[in-house]
């Protein structure tokens, strides 16, 4: 398998449970002040290139009925 998989996707598949827990822990330590309002937030935009760019697609998606503003996820250079 380490033939196959040259850049260790697999163990780091395996790490997820352990990277969200971990960035829970991360987001829930910054105090709420320190976010604008919700009535300021008009849209939400997430960047990212490649499989840096999936996070926002999960948000668009799992958001779309929940959150009052769209998300727009942008994958390239514009």
């Amino acid at each position: 398998m380490a033939d196959l998989d040259t850049l260790n996707f697999v163990d780091a598949v395996h790490g997820l449970p352990e990277q969200f827990s971990e960035a829970h822990k991360a987001a829930k330590a910054i105090p709420a002040e320190r976010f604008p309002s919700a009535d300021d937030i008009d849209s939400i935009v997430v960047c990212g290139m490649g499989g840096s760019g999936i996070s926002g697609d999960v948000l668009a998606s799992v958001g779309r009925r929940a959150l009052p503003v769209p998300v727009t996820v942008i994958k390239d250079y514009d």
